[in-house]
C-alpha cells in the first residue's frame, strides 16, 4: 500500500466483512508521512458508510498545514530539481546557464514553502542530490531517444501513431516523487501526464511503443531510485505487478 487511499480502502473492506460499526482513528496516524498532496487518511475513510471518529488523546497534536517557511535543504532541493529541468530543455549556451539559475532560483523562492509540510532531514537531501545527479543524464538519454522515435513516427510515410491515454499506478508517494515522475513523463516526447491522482497517473500515449517502454517502468524505477534508494529500484514493474491500465483512444 502506497498512500492512505490505500490504506482506507483496506480498512473499509475489513469494517463491511467483519460488521464493524465504527472507525476511531488516531490523530496523528499518518501512513502517507508528510506528503502535502494526499489526503488525511481520515478524510480517505469518510468516503465509506462507517462512521470515523478522532480517538481522544491527551498528548499534543499537529494539525496539516498547508503552508511553512521552508528550509535551506528545500530550497536547495527546488532549485536543483528546476535548475537540472530547465538545462534539459536549453541549448547549454552561456546564457542559458544564467536564464536557467534566475529562473530557478525564482521557482525556489515561489514554491519551497508549499512543496511539502516538513522537510526531509539534511543528510536524506543530500543523498537524494547526489543520486539525482545520477538520473539527470538518464533522462536526458530518455528524452533523445524518444525523440528519435518520434522523428521516425512523424517523417514516416504511413504515420504510424496510435494515440490512447492509458493509466498508471505507480509505486511513488510524497509531492517530490509523484511531480518530479510527473513532469518526466511529459518531458519524454510520446507521452503526456494530463492527470494525477495520489498515485494513479493519466497519460497520453502516441505509440504503442511509447506506452510498451511507460509499463516497462524505467523512469519510474529511475524516480523511485533517486527519493527512495538503490533498493526502491528493484521492485517489479507497473506490467509485473498489473499496474498498466487499460487504455482509451486518445
Amino acid at each position: 500500500m502506497f498512500s492512505p487511499g490505500d490504506y482506507a480502502d483496506a480498512l473499509l473492506e475489513y469494517a463491511a466483512a467483519a460488521g464493524i460499526d465504527r472507525i476511531v482513528v488516531d490523530p496523528e496516524y499518518k501512513p502517507g508521512g508528510t506528503a502535502s498532496m494526499l489526503q488525511p487518511m481520515s478524510v480517505e475513510l469518510a468516503r465509506g458508510d462507517v462512521p470515523v471518529e478522532t480517538a481522544p488523546v491527551d498528548r499534543p497534536t499537529e494539525g496539516a498545514v498547508l503552508a511553512r517557511a521552508a528550509s535551506l535543504s528545500k530550497y536547495l532541493s527546488v532549485f536543483v530539481v528546476s535548475y537540472l529541468f530547465y538545462m534539459s530543455l536549453s541549448a547549454w549556451k552561456p546564457l542559458d546557464f544564467f536564464t536557467g539559475f534566475v529562473t530557478a532560483s525564482i521557482v525556489s523562492l515561489v514554491l519551497a514553502p508549499v512543496v511539502a509540510n516538513r522537510s526531509a532531514p539534511l543528510g536524506v537531501t543530500l543523498r537524494r542530490l547526489a543520486r539525482l545527479l545520477v538520473y539527470a543524464p538518464y533522462l536526458v538519454k530518455e528524452i533523445a531517444v524518444a525523440n528519435l522515435q518520434v522523428a521516425y513516427v512523424v517523417l514516416h510515410p504511413d504515420m504510424p501513431i496510435d494515440p490512447e491515454v492509458v493509466q498508471l499506478r505507480a509505486a511513488v508517494w510524497g509531492d517530490g516523487a509523484v511531480t518530479t515522475l510527473a513532469n518526466s513523463i511529459t518531458l519524454t516526447p510520446g507521452t503526456l501526464t494530463v492527470n494525477v491522482s495520489e498515485r494513479s497517473f493519466d497519460i497520453h500515449s502516441l505509440t504503442a511503443d511509447s506506452r510498451a517502454d511507460l509499463f516497462d517502468g524505467g523512469l519510474e524505477r529511475a524516480v523511485r531510485f533517486v527519493f527512495y534508494g538503490r533498493a526502491a529500484a528493484r521492485i517489479p514493474t507497473p506490467r509485473e505487478r498489473g499496474d498498466a491500465g487499460e487504455g482509451r483512444d486518445g
